[in-house]
Order: C-alpha cells, then sequence, then structure tokens
C-alpha cells in the first residue's frame, strides 16, 4: 500500500538489483553460498501476496525468485501426508488434492495468490483454523536453505522428543533465517457433507460471548466468522448488530450434534437464526478482498490490520482498536474469524480518505501507529497471520520485550553478516549492538 501510495505521488521507491530464478534446491543453494561468498545482500520472494512490506527492497539486494520450485513431489494416501516445493500456488496444491478426495484444510483469502513457502515463512491463517489449526499445524517437516548454503531437511515424522522442534525454527522467520525451499504437510480426507448456518446476534461483544462458550465447550466448527454491522452489510439484507457465520464439515450423528450445540448456543444468546443465505453468501466471496481496490485512487487508502488477544481482553482490544481508528477513517469494518479456547484473532479494515496521495500516506502511517500502539499496550499479538515485514518491525522489540534478545543471538548464529532479508524480523542497527 505504501509503495502505490509513492507511485501515485510521483516518488519511484527502490528496486533490487537483479533476480535469481532457481528451480531446485541444489540451485537455490549455490545461489546463496555464492551471494554469501560476494557479500551479496538476497530477498527471498514467493508470489508476492504480502502485504506488510516484508518485499520491499532497500535497493542493494539480489530477489531470490522462489516461483520456480513449483514441483508437488508426491502424496501418500496412507499416511496422508503431501511433499511439495515451496513454490507451489496454494490453489495449485489444494487442486491437485481435491483429485485424490484429499485436502490441506489451509486456505487463506490469498489461496490463489500465495505459496506455501510464503506460507511457513509467515506463519499463515486459513478459514477453517478454528478446527483445523494454522500452518504449523500442518507441517511435519522443512527443507531449508541455510544462509552459508548448507541445505537442511528435518525428520518427516507426526511427532518427536528428540531436542527442540528445528522445523517450527524456520515457521514464521519470513526468509531471515533461511530460505525454505520445500515441506512436507499432513492433509486430510475432505468432508463428506458441508452446511451453512447463520445467525443475526444482537451485538460484537455478544457474539464473542457465544463463541467463547461454543469453542471452551469443545465444538469446533469448520468456520466461525463475526462481522460487526458495518461489515455484516455485505451479506444482509436487513440491519443486524452482528453476524456470526458458521460452516459445519463432516457427516452423521456428530455433525448433527454440533450443529445443535452451536445453533442453541446463539440462541440462547439472543440470536436471530437466518438460515443458509448470508453464509453461502460468504462461502463464495471468501477469496476477495475488495478494500485493496481502494489503493487505486490516489487520495485514498485502506489496509487491514490483524491481531489476537485472549478471552479477558479480546472485548477491551476491540474497542480501543475502533476509538483509536475513529478519528481518522472514513470507515472502520471489524470481524472476528480465527478461534481459540484461550482467545480470538479480531482483524479491522480501515479506509481513510485524504487530498491527495502524500496526505492519504501520512494518515496511513498514523493509523498503523495508533493500531499497533494499541496492540503493545494492551499485550495483543502484533500479528495474528501477515507477519511482520518492514511495516510492523519498530514494534516487534516492545511486542517481544527480552525475547528479541534471543531472536537476535539466532540470527546472528545462522547469518552473521546479515545477508539473508536485511532489515526484516531483526532491525538490522539493533542486531549488529
Amino acid at each position: 500500500m505504501r509503495v502505490r501510495k509513492l507511485e501515485q505521488a510521483g516518488d519511484d521507491p527502490p528496486i533490487v538489483r537483479g533476480v535469481v530464478r532457481p528451480t531446485c534446491v541444489e540451485e537455490v543453494a549455490a545461489v546463496v553460498k555464492d551471494a554469501a561468498a560476494r557479500h551479496q545482500p538476497l530477498v527471498p520472494v514467493g508470489l508476492g501476496s504480502n502485504v506488510v512490506g516484508a518485499l520491499v527492497p532497500r535497493g542493494d539486494e539480489i530477489a531470490l525468485d522462489l516461483s520456480g520450485l513449483d514441483r508437488i513431489r508426491g502424496i501418500d494416501p496412507v499416511s496422508l501426508v503431501v511433499r511439495v516445493d515451496a513454490g507451489v500456488r496454494g490453489a495449485s496444491l489444494e487442486e491437485a488434492l481435491r483429485r485424490r478426495r484429499l485436502t490441506l484444510s489451509h486456505a487463506p483469502q490469498s489461496l490463489g495468490l500465495s505459496s506455501v513457502g510464503g506460507w511457513i515463512a509467515t506463519r499463515s491463517s486459513g478459514a477453517t483454523s478454528t478446527r483445523d489449526g494454522s500452518i504449523e499445524r500442518r507441517v511435519l517437516a522443512l527443507e531449508v536453505v541455510l544462509p552459508d548454503g548448507t541445505i537442511v531437511r528435518t525428520p518427516e515424522v507426526p511427532r518427536a522428543s528428540a531436542g527442540p522442534d528445528l522445523a517450527a525454527l524456520f515457521l514464521g522467520s519470513e526468509g531471515a533465517l533461511g530460505v525454505i525451499t520445500g515441506a512436507a504437510l499432513a492433509v486430510r480426507r475432505r468432508a463428506a457433507e458441508r452446511r451453512f448456518r447463520a445467525f443475526a446476534l444482537p451485538g460484537f461483544a455478544v457474539g464473542l460471548e457465544a463463541i467463547r462458550g461454543i469453542v471452551q465447550d469443545g465444538w469446533l466448527p469448520a468456520v466461525l466468522r463475526l462481522y460487526e454491522e458495518a461489515e455484516a452489510r455485505r451479506f444482509l439484507r436487513r440491519p443486524a448488530e452482528a453476524l456470526l457465520v458458521v460452516v459445519h464439515e463432516g457427516s452423521g450423528p456428530a455433525l448433527d450434534l454440533e450443529e445443535r450445540a452451536v445453533t442453541d448456543r446463539c440462541l440462547h444468546a439472543g440470536g436471530l437464526a437466518l438460515g443458509e443465505a448470508p453464509a453461502r453468501a460468504w462461502w463464495r466471496r471468501r477469496f476477495e478482498a475488495a478494500f485493496l481496490h481502494e489503493a487505486e485512487r490516489p487520495g485514498s487508502v485502506a489496509d487491514a490490520v490483524e491481531t489476537a488477544a485472549t478471552w479477558a481482553g479480546v472485548g477491551r482490544l476491540a474497542d480501543r482498536l475502533l476509538t483509536s481508528l475513529r478519528p481518522l477513517a472514513r470507515a472502520l469494518h471489524l470481524h472476528a474469524s480465527h478461534f481459540y479456547a484461550s482467545g480470538a484473532s479480531l482483524y479491522l479494515t480501515f479506509f481513510v480518505e485524504a487530498d491527495g496521495p502524500r496526505e492519504a500516506l501520512a494518515a496511513y502511517d498514523e493509523a498503523w501507529r495508533r493500531a499497533l500502539d494499541a496492540c503493545v499496550e494492551e499485550g495483543a499479538a502484533l500479528s495474528h497471520h501477515h507477519g511482520v515485514g518492514r511495516l510492523r518491525l519498530p514494534w516487534l522489540e516492545p511486542s517481544l520485550g527480552s525475547g528479541i534478545d534471543l531472536l537476535r543471538r539466532i540470527k546472528v548464529a545462522l547469518d552473521p553478516e546479515g545477508l539473508l532479508n536485511p532489515g526484516r524480523l531483526v532491525p538490522p542497527e539493533e542486531r549488529q549492538e
């Protein structure tokens, strides 16, 4: 978003010095080793759907384009494991699995625009994460090229108690600790039946409390999405203070029991059953990101803040975000879409109007400052599933606290010259102290 505003203002954002496009792990290792010998910074690039500035260059790097690593290496229907190159497009992987009546059950909004490696590098979440977990639950093993060109392959086992989980080190590493080149992922069989339900609820806070009861009682529908009034209008013909979209998947009595338990909880909270239509409307449009079109008008800007907090604080965090950004924004849309026994994520989309691109950029920066200050001060996650990138980097240290020193030590141990994805994950000036 920032780059688009700069272009509209007539500025020329920095570009990389060059692009290298390997097609296998051995070629990646050779490129990384050569770059280390030349003291040349590298930026690993997947399919480029990141929205937090992770790919915005400084101007001295070479882009390591991983889209050439696009092979599905094999599907094991006995173990329910798929082995893939990191550059495989999400939608292509899901289609290959669908033909085997399987699914990864990881469908972020960017499914057709993002790669497996990008998901892993940012710890992404998909629409069914409440039931299936996020990408970390799918990863069995990783293949990674370290900053010196060494190829590391972690054991492909369902679980181990043999020291720390080395694969987990690279989940969320955003290309700063190593180049992810391949993965073994757990898949599951496709559901026999899918049911859609929707409920109008008397307020966003009431909806959160109903969902807390659902998940803490042990019911985990494939999809739970709670929209406050402004965003609920996208799916409803009638006004509602809050809309809850539910998708149940499964078969037989277990599916019936889950549906009944969720319905009872919603009705007990004062909800009104709306049938299937609003939920089906969401399902058809679940990969849309219409707010991004706001960037095409020079004086307009829009973006989304995603965070997470425990149940004890998530309602207060929602109020704080809305109160902080309302004076700046033409409109605010809030929903919650990933739930846990201990808490929930929030997703706030803000829309800003200004006189021109530079004014819009200033308002954009101020909106993000207010939002991330609120997240840090409320003890919430700096990001739930988009990652840190350049956008959130100044807030990483106050968010992690003393943990930032451990992260710096890991970075220095693996990449002492800071050549891999410099300026991401660990601020370079902090790392060199």
